[in-house]
């Protein structure tokens, strides 16, 4: 067995969480075969966004605005729109 293929062996085992002894023996692309059967992915989920940390959000619903005959009034109501869809999708605190 070569140098490459106990690397992907002992890498194997460890993206598995499997023993050495459980990882076959093979070529290079046999391993990796193994690899594709036996890996459950991890982490399955984004975390939470935060402000400290970068994490995953929703997007936001769109809202509907123009500037043409655009008012402090309908400013005022489609600011108000925006912030409360970013903050029903998790975007803003």
């Amino acid at each position: 067995m070569s140098n490459m293929e106990q690397a992907m062996r002992q890498l194997a085992a460890e993206m598995t969480s499997k023993e050495l002894s459980e990882v076959p023996e093979g070529t290079v692309e046999e391993i990796v075969q193994w690899i594709a059967e036996n890996y459950s992915g991890g982490e399955t989920s984004i975390p939470e966004a935060t402000t400290e940390a970068i994490g995953g959000v929703k997007k936001a619903a769109a809202v509907e605005f123009t500037t043409d005959s655009a008012t402090a009034e309908t400013c005022a109501t489609a600011i108000a729109a925006l912030i409360a869809n970013l903050k029903a999708a998790g975007t803003m605190a």
